[in-house]
Order: C-alpha cells, then sequence, then structure tokens
C-alpha cells in the first residue's frame, strides 16, 4: 500500500526573514571589520607619531647637552651670541653653537656645528651650516624632524628665573648660557609635550681643531 507524501519547502516569508538575518549579520561583520581596521590605522599612527617624537626628544637632548661657549659671525659680518632666540614668522627660532660634530673622515675641519631649531609649514626644522663663521656662500642643510606641529616654545632658566628670550636683558654677554632650556610643542590634536634639558656650561675651546 503506497501512501502520498506531501512535499513541503520553505514559504516566502521564511525566504524573506532568512535573507534579513543574513543581510544583518553581513552589515555587523563589515562594520566590525572596518572599526578594526580603523582601530588599526589609528594605532600604527599613534605609534609612527610616538617614534618621531622620541627621535625629536633624543636629537635636541644631543644638541644642547653640548652646547659650547662659542659666538659666531653671520653672514654679514655681525656677531652673533653663542645661544639666541629669534623671530620668525612661524614663532621662535633656537640658534646655538654645539660640539661634537662627528668627522669620520678626518677632515681638517671644526668640530663644532651652528644648528637652527624653527617651525615652517607646521613642521619642526633643524638647519646647520657648513662653517661657523659664515659668508654668503656658505652652504646649509635642512632636515625635517617632526610633522603636524602647531605651536613650539622655549624657555630658559637664568639663575632661577625662567624667561622667554635669550641672551636676556640682565648681566649676559653673548657668551653666557642659561642653566636648562625648556621646550614646549603642542601637536594638531592640541596634546603638548614638554622637555627639560640641562646645559653643562663649556668654554674649552679645544673641541675646535679648525675654526671654519
Amino acid at each position: 500500500m503506497m501512501t502520498n507524501r506531501k512535499q513541503t519547502g520553505f514559504t516566502l516569508l521564511e525566504i524573506l526573514i532568512a535573507i534579513a538575518i543574513f543581510a544583518l549579520i553581513s552589515f555587523a561583520t563589515f562594520m566590525l571589520f572596518q572599526q578594526s581596521l580603523s582601530t588599526d590605522k589609528q594605532y600604527k599612527k599613534h605609534a609612527e607619531s610616538l617614534v618621531a617624537l622620541q627621535r625629536c626628544y633624543r636629537l635636541l637632548q644631543s644638541d644642547l647637552s653640548q652646547i659650547i661657549e662659542r659666538t659666531i659671525r653671520d653672514e654679514y659680518g655681525e656677531k652673533l651670541p653663542t645661544i639666541q632666540l629669534i623671530d620668525t614668522i612661524d614663532g621662535k627660532s633656537i640658534e646655538f653653537t654645539r660640539a661634537g660634530r662627528s668627522n669620520p673622515f678626518h677632515k681638517p675641519r671644526s668640530n663644532l656645528l651652528r644648528l637652527q631649531y624653527f617651525m615652517r609649514d607646521k613642521q619642526l626644522i633643524r638647519k646647520y651650516w657648513t662653517h661657523l663663521d659664515r659668508s654668503l656662500d656658505t652652504k646649509q642643510s635642512e632636515q625635517i624632524i617632526l610633522n603636524n606641529i602647531k605651536t613650539m616654545s622655549w624657555q630658559f632658566l637664568d639663575a632661577n628665573e625662567w624667561i622667554s628670550l635669550w641672551p636676556s636683558n640682565s648681566e649676559n654677554t653673548l657668551n653666557n648660557l642659561p642653566k636648562a632650556v625648556q621646550v614646549t610643542i603642542t601637536a594638531e590634536n592640541n596634546r603638548s609635550f614638554k622637555w627639560l634639558f640641562p646645559i653643562t656650561i663649556s668654554s674649552n675651546l679645544n673641541h675646535e681643531t679648525n675654526k671654519s
């Protein structure tokens, strides 16, 4: 005896519900993937920013810790102090003389270096000259240290007082140095970083093998 089996399938409503559930799951998966990519991108950007800041800190520390009492002559023969703060369009820049210039090929030149840190187009630039006492054709080189900088300020410890200019209006001569330099950097995301660098005063010009 044969029995008739009724064949059943999905109704239209069930198919629509299944499609809707699949769409919700797909959308949630896509959003989770997008969020993961965004988080990873932000993490990498933050990590790169921290590496750049650490590199900037170490470079400033190396330069400022080797400041030496040595005035220079600029392109027009004017005598410039060992360290000075200069007004520029993008804010204040600092210029100073440091020792410890590397000379791997033992060339007959000074191992002192004249440096300048300044801001341009939201970038922190490090500039140096090939000769201490400059002429109009003295070569110079620039290096971008940091990007996306909003502001940068400098302060100097003079005796027991922090001041915002150097040389100060006190009895400082062109050769005098502050006890410390404080740098404050504000990034475009409004995060601020304040670094303090003690200055070890040195007037030993024996660092200079050949004045240039």
